[in-house]
């Protein structure tokens, strides 16, 4: 899981010799998952969305272990927004609404450009 989670997963997948385990997991992304259970909303940055759910703004906000801590717990308001949405009503709906493929696991096809 993260916010924006297209960024994160092109780190990972840069980092795909080091971690092939890693690179292989797929993610679920705040943003879309956040779009769907709260439309409306002017946009869907981090911020907006704790101020959204009254998630205090952590001191070092833009530092990793702040925005992580902060990322998961949106993550666990979106979850239990997600539970009551008869839309959502299975992992695969909810990876269907903002899951994020890992580039490790999508097909390759070979000798395209050969």
């Amino acid at each position: 899981m993260a916010q924006h989670a297209a960024t994160e997963a092109n780190v990972i997948h840069h980092q795909r010799e080091h971690c092939p385990a890693l690179a292989r997991t797929n993610l679920i992304d705040t943003i879309p998952q956040a779009k769907h259970l709260i439309p409306g909303l002017p946009n869907y940055k981090l911020d907006t969305l704790l101020a959204h759910y009254g998630i205090p703004q952590p001191p070092n906000r833009h530092r990793a272990p702040d925005d992580v801590d902060v990322t998961a717990k949106l993550f666990l308001h979106l979850i239990t927004a997600a539970d009551r949405d008869p839309r959502l009503d299975s992992l695969a709906a909810l990876f269907k609404t903002a899951g994020r493929t890992a580039k490790a696991n999508q097909p390759v096809q070979a000798g395209l450009f050969d």
